[in-house]
């Protein structure tokens, strides 16, 4: 999978699967407002948010999710495309 603008990060989590990248938008007064992208059969693993609460827009489907501090969850992209999320996260 390429890069596709030069701002475009991969992202590194310990036990991740696949090619996951990563545009910050925003990093501003406690929040953060990302772009994830996972390649086809990538993973971001199970993982409890302690110290902060996210919410998540699949980009295509518009599915969303939020993941209040001390919860935690894990993305897996099954399918054989690329899907794009919308993250926001405010750190508490």
């Amino acid at each position: 999978m390429k890069k596709v603008d030069t701002g475009w990060e991969p992202l590194f989590m310990k036990g991740s699967k696949g090619q996951i990248f990563v545009l910050n938008l925003l990093k501003n007064a406690g929040y953060t407002f990302e772009w994830i992208q996972l390649a086809p059969g990538s993973e971001i693993p199970y993982h409890v948010h302690t110290t902060d609460c996210e919410w998540y827009i699949n980009e295509v489907t518009g599915e969303n999710w939020f993941c209040p501090q001390g919860e935690g969850h894990c993305f897996i992209n099954d399918t054989d495309h690329p899907v794009n999320l919308i993250s926001l996260r405010k750190v508490m």
